[in-house]
This record gives structure tokens, C-alpha cells and sequence, in this order.
């Protein structure tokens, strides 16, 4: 292997171990007592995902990780992929929360009022909350786990592999959004959540190798997250938007793990039609 790709290789680990050491720290009981309970939603939602673009900044700017980091499948993105794959991220969102109208319809679920800041100004929170969010997820948590890690590891690892360091470390950044909301979390939301997350992780590493780049893979993850920390989430995560929601029924919970699977299922056929249309081209 040329010295450059295993420069590109190391610089993937030492990236996906920061990130996961980091992510797990705030797990512990100590560290979230020492951040302060008013502060941990902020440094989960916003902190930990502006430490993976310093890092993925600093380690993949110079030298041979940043070669390594170009040459990989998805980048840059054509106008024309962005176009055929955009569709089909809108219908895996559609279908990711789909569980929300479903569980309503059969009353599983019930809605209650968050933030009452947010309620009180939905508009200012959207001007500034969607732009943000959109910009975190395409220049820190994709330019980290899909530029760096993936793109890093994938000729030492192979794709397969270097997709599944990428999605395994994000998944890691997600838990403490899903656990640390209460001190009891409900085992089938904490189950559901967990499926959830390994989906979009899966659903970016898709778009990206499909040819959206970090650019359609970032702004699909910040449009879930802009969902889920400004306007609607379950009421045991730990982010408190405009509304929540809240369920004793399991099967609730099943639905979206379901649904979740779905999603990341309808972009992988997504992805493999547009594959397909482009090699033909």
C-alpha cells in the first residue's frame, strides 16, 4: 500500500476513536453532571458534531489523508446525481417519519407542546435552526464520518467495511441524544431509536457512494436533525423542540423501527437505479 494511503488509514481510526471515546464520555453519569443538565442538550446537538468537523478539518486539510479523502466514490457530486438521488432521500424522510401519522391514526400516540420558545417564534427558529443544521450536517457530521472515515478507509478496508466504521461511529455520536433524556428511557423507545440511527447511518453512507457526496448526505442527516431538535421528537430524548411525543404502546415503537428499516431501504434501491442510470449514460 502507498504511504499516503496508510497515512489515510490512520488518520480514519484515530478519527473514529476520538469521536466514539467522546461520544461514549457523555454517557457517564459524571460528565453529564459536570456539563450541567441545562447545557448537555446543547453540547450533544450542537458540540459534539462541530468536534467531528474540527477534527475532520484539521486531520484531512494537508497532506496524503486529504488525497486519500478525494479520490474516493461520491465526490465531488454532479448536479445531474444530486437531481436523480434527491427524490428518493425525500421519500426515505417521508417514510422514516411515517410512523408519526400512522401511530395517530391508530391513537398510539399522543402530542404534547416543548419549547415553549419555540412555539412561541416557529418561523425564527426555522430561519436560523434549518440553515444551521443543514451546514453541521453537511461540514461536521458528514465531511467527518462519510469524507473522513469512509472515504479514509475504504482502499485498506474495502467499502463494505470502511461503510460500516463510518455508520458504526455515528451511530456511537447518536446515543447519548437517544439515553440521556431520562433517567429511565423506555427499553422499546431506546430499541427503536437505536434501529433508527444504524438506518440513516446506512441511508448516508448510500448517498454518498451513490454519488450525492458529503453535500445530499449532510443536508439529508440535517433535515432530520432540524425534525428532531426544533420541531417534533419523543418526549424521553433528551431534546426538547416545539412539540413531543408520547406512547405506552409498543407497537408504536416496532412501527418505526419498521419504517426505519424501510427508509434506508427505499435509498439503497434509490441508489442503485441511479448507479445503474449513470453507468448507462
Amino acid at each position: 500500500m502507498p504511504p499516503f494511503r496508510r497515512a489515510a488509514s490512520r488518520t480514519t481510526l484515530l478519527l473514529g476513536a476520538v469521536l466514539s471515546a467522546a461520544s461514549l464520555a457523555l454517557l457517564h453519569p459524571a460528565v453529564g453532571a459536570a456539563i450541567g443538565r441545562e447545557r448537555l442538550g446543547r453540547v450533544v446537538f450542537w458540540d459534539l458534531p462541530l468536534l467531528a468537523g474540527l477534527l475532520a478539518a484539521v486531520l484531512f486539510r494537508f497532506g496524503p489523508a486529504a488525497s486519500a479523502a478525494m479520490a474516493a466514490p461520491g465526490r465531488p457530486p454532479s448536479a445531474g446525481l444530486l437531481l436523480k438521488l434527491l427524490p428518493w432521500c425525500g421519500l426515505a424522510f417521508a417514510c422514516d417519519q411515517a410512523f408519526l401519522g400512522l401511530g395517530h391514526l391508530l391513537g398510539w400516540i399522543t402530542f404534547t407542546y416543548g419549547e415553549q420558545s419555540l412555539v412561541s417564534h416557529p418561523l425564527v427558529a426555522a430561519r436560523w435552526g434549518l440553515p444551521f443544521c443543514l451546514l453541521v450536517g453537511v461540514a461536521c457530521y458528514e465531511r467527518a464520518l462519510r469524507g473522513g472515515i469512509l472515504a479514509g478507509a475504504m482502499d485498506r478496508l474495502g467499502v463494505v467495511a470502511a461503510s460500516a466504521l463510518s455508520a458504526a461511529t455515528g451511530t456511537l455520536m447518536s446515543l447519548p441524544g437517544i439515553l440521556l433524556g431520562t433517567s429511565f428511557p423506555d427499553r422499546p423507545y431506546v430499541a427503536a431509536a437505536v434501529v433508527a440511527a444504524i438506518c440513516r447511518e446506512v441511508a448516508s453512507c448510500v448517498i454518498f457512494l451513490s454519488g450525492g457526496g458529503i453535500l445530499l448526505a449532510g443536508l439529508y442527516r440535517g433535515g432530520l436533525a432540524y425534525f428532531e431538535g426544533f420541531v417534533l421528537n419523543d418526549v424521553n430524548g433528551l431534546f426538547f423542540p416545539m412539540a413531543n411525543y408520547t406512547s405506552s404502546e409498543p407497537r408504536l415503537y416496532l412501527l418505526r423501527a419498521s419504517l426505519a428499516v424501510a427508509g434506508a431501504v427505499i435509498l439503497g434501491l434509490g441508489g442503485a437505479w441511479v448507479r445503474r442510470r449513470t453507468s448507462r449514460a
